[in-house]
């Protein structure tokens, strides 16, 4: 009976350890708030971004995303587009700075660079400080890093003496890409290619998570917290709540971006 219960708590301590790795983790970002590709009005815009907060509601996802203040100074829409970039935020989307106008490093100056990511936080902190909160977060536009190490290092400097992070990649599902093919189904009102579209988005979304799980275990010999990246569109939206329901089947929890 000594021997049982001496080794019982051992035991147990592996088989903690073995379920703890065994837990596959993600964390899920949006980018391009409030809205990411070909632009439409902003009664449509609101019915996404309800769609999208109900998912992650639904789901208990604790998401954060990027935004592009640009997207905002649309004429006769700038109010009604940042109402709705509150809905996001009152909806539990923690907000980021993706940049004022999308810009790309690679083809902009550390200055220009600097200037777009301090034009691009001004709604964005007005909405957290409401909330009581800190913006904590930067994503590169086209996830494109300074041309040198030493323009991204004083990139980063500069930001982080403002109280950011960058929020790197490890799972992107192209949403973006396959956006084409959805909105021109959509548009033409045909019905069944907008269903077959999404259902070959989940398809490809789950091999490229196989893809990303291989790749992390090949890299590090062991699973890692994964970071997905997924786009402010209609594509999005609507498979937003079948995309966590495949990664629930597939074991994933949902983290946040901190964890």
């Amino acid at each position: 009976a000594i021997l049982i219960v001496g080794l019982a708590p051992t035991y147990l301590v592996g088989l903690q350890a073995q379920t703890a790795t065994q837990q596959k983790e993600v964390a899920v970002t949006i980018d391009d708030l409030p809205l990411n590709g070909p632009q439409f009005d902003a009664v449509r815009l609101r019915a996404m971004t309800d769609k999208f907060v109900a998912a992650v509601n639904k789901h208990q996802i604790p998401a954060v995303g990027f935004v592009n203040e640009s997207l905002l100074q649309v004429p006769g829409e700038t109010d009604a587009r940042t109402m709705i970039l509150k809905a996001w935020s009152d909806g539990g989307v923690e907000l980021g700075n993706h940049t004022f106008s999308h810009l790309g490093f690679k083809d902009a100056s550390l200055n220009e660079y600097q200037d777009d990511f301090l034009r691009g936080e001004v709604v964005t902190r007005w909405l957290v400080k409401q909330r009581g909160q800190k913006v904590r977060y930067f994503r590169h536009p086209f996830l494109q890093m300074g041309p040198t190490r030493e323009l991204e290092q004083s990139f980063e400097s500069f930001i982080g003496e403002r109280g950011y992070k960058i929020a790197p990649v490890t799972v992107d599902v192209m949403d973006w890409m396959i956006l084409s093919a959805y909105a021109g189904a959509r548009a033409q009102g045909d019905g069944e290619m907008t269903k077959r579209v999404s259902e070959e988005y989940l398809k490809f979304a789950e091999r490229k998570f196989e893809f990303c799980e291989q790749t992390a275990n090949d890299l590090f010999g062991r699973p890692i917290k994964h970071i997905l990246l997924l786009h402010a569109n209609e594509l999005t939206a609507d498979n937003l709540d079948g995309l966590a329901t495949m990664l629930k089947n597939k074991g994933y929890r949902f983290i946040s971006l901190e964890q």
